[in-house]
């Protein structure tokens, strides 16, 4: 028996009883709170609200529940599976709903990551990217299957899960973190302990690079030797800056016959100097000389000061001109450039691109290139592709263990493209069809999609996959 949409939302069909009729009242009463909410969700959405969206597209979770199970109820007591459909309906838009606001908190949280990791922030963009993984994953858990392309969903969160692991294998951000603040600091102390964990970090970097093992370098090794060469000769003048000042607080305290006081200041000078000469050995041979000139002149002040200390004859009641160090290798804290080329060749995958810019190169390719690039984007997420008959409906055949699968490319996104590929599913052995295309998809034709199970790989999916991946767009036709 067929209802009116009045009867539907009233109860008054037919043979209903008035609590029959109150049932089926409350039950829509509870699915019309669900719409509203779910309504507030979508605007809030659009607005960039996401917070109040997903908190809009939450609360509607007692009144689906009461409608479910007010529905059940009513389904062991009449014939018919009406109202049971209608609350299956609103509770499939529900979940279609909670997905499609996770994946944009997602896609939010990404693109923060990005923009912190390009300024060098790579604290906040961990951060930024471990939101967009628990987002993403909520939108599989929650709404996967209702989710307009699962396969991309996952593409993008392997994409931040990739890139999670890199920052926190990677030496290269911490290094150049501290690079950053060595030439920033105007205490050489504090200047010296940061170049050391920079010049640490760099030699990381340089290994991985050079073994292709760290991901997120993707300059020239050269301009890391360079920076370590930098790094080691700062490190070392400000090492060495260090130990002159400890040296000078020694004279004093010496002059002031404070033996104690100047022999615990000559201890500091001589750990900075010692330090100094070491980075100096691995990376600055030119300061070795003077270094250890600086060590010679140190000691003889540290044997001066003991001896006056226990009332021996120091051997000269101040210090000959000949243990006064060359200040020529010392260098002046400031007058180093910040590591802004090793910066800029980390930059993330696809950070110089982005889905947007990426879509935009995307709808200037012909046919031929779009065919190619739909087989890359397959091969990359695990099938294995090659180039259809003629005889059949499909420009590619694209295999994964037992599935087989025909790929149409279109250059149309509409409902009639996808009837036709409805219609050849199955033909060339396949068991499913996938209609690949550049244009933009309705979602009335995604959902048309879903009915007929015919596959979209739309342009935002295949810009998606081209980015995670580090796919090579072709030329647009001249």
């Amino acid at each position: 028996m067929a209802y009116s949409d009045r009867d539907r939302r009233t109860g008054r069909a037919r043979g209903l009883s008035e609590e029959t009729a109150a049932a089926w009242r409350a039950v829509e009463a509870s699915l019309s709170v669900v719409e509203d909410g779910l309504s507030a969700a979508a605007r809030f959405q659009r607005d960039g609200e996401y917070d109040r969206a997903l908190s809009a597209a939450r609360e509607t979770r007692d009144a689906v529940e009461s409608a479910r199970s007010r529905a059940v109820g009513f389904s062991k007591d009449h014939p018919g599976n009406a109202l049971h459909d209608r609350t299956q309906t609103v509770v499939a838009q529900r979940v279609a709903t909670l997905g499609a606001i996770h994946v944009a908190r997602a896609r939010d949280a990404a693109a923060r990551g990005d923009r912190l990791f390009r300024a060098g922030n790579y604290d906040g963009a961990r951060e930024a990217f471990e939101r967009a993984r628990e987002e993403y994953d909520s939108a599989l858990t929650e709404g996967e299957r209702r989710l307009e392309d699962p396969h991309a969903i996952r593409v993008e969160r392997n994409r931040v899960d990739r890139l999670v692991v890199d920052i926190d294998d990677s030496p290269l951000p911490s290094a150049i973190t501290a690079d950053r603040a060595a030439v920033a600091a105007d205490d050489p102390a504090e200047a010296a302990a940061h170049w050391e964990t920079a010049l640490s970090g760099y030699r990381l970097a340089l290994t991985a690079a050079e073994g292709d093992g760290d991901s997120l370098y993707r300059g020239d090794p050269d301009r890391l030797r360079e920076r370590i060469t930098t790094v080691a000769e700062s490190l070392a003048a400000a090492q060495r800056t260090v130990g002159e000042e400890a040296r000078r607080a020694g004279d004093w305290y010496a002059d002031a016959e404070q033996y104690e006081a100047a022999l615990e200041e000559f201890a500091t000078a001589a750990e900075a100097f010692d330090g100094a000469l070491e980075t100096a050995a691995e990376s600055y041979r030119d300061a070795v000389p003077h270094l250890k000139a600086d060590v010679e002149a140190l000691q003889r002040r540290i044997d001066r000061a003991r001896a006056a200390r226990d009332g021996e004859d120091p051997g000269a009641d101040r210090i000959e001109s000949d243990d006064e160090p060359a200040y020529e290798v010392s260098a002046t804290l400031g007058d180093v450039e910040g590591p802004t080329e090793i910066a800029d060749a980390i930059k993330p995958p696809t950070a110089d691109s982005g889905p947007g810019q990426t879509v935009e190169r995307l709808v200037r390719l012909d046919g031929p290139a779009v065919t190619g690039l739909v087989a890359e984007a397959l091969t990359a997420t695990g099938w294995e592709t090659q180039a259809a008959s003629p005889r059949t409906p499909f420009d590619l055949l694209a295999t994964r263990g037992a599935d087989r699968m025909g790929v149409v490319v279109s250059d149309g996104g509409d409902r009639a493209a996808v009837t036709e590929c409805a219609q050849v599913t199955g033909a060339a052995g396949t068991d499913a069809v996938m209609l690949a295309t550049t244009t933009p998809v309705p979602d009335d034709v995604e959902q048309t999609a879903t009915e007929r199970d015919v596959r979209l790989l739309d342009r935002e999916s295949l810009a998606a996959i081209v980015d995670s991946q580090g796919l090579t767009l072709p030329a647009p036709a001249q």
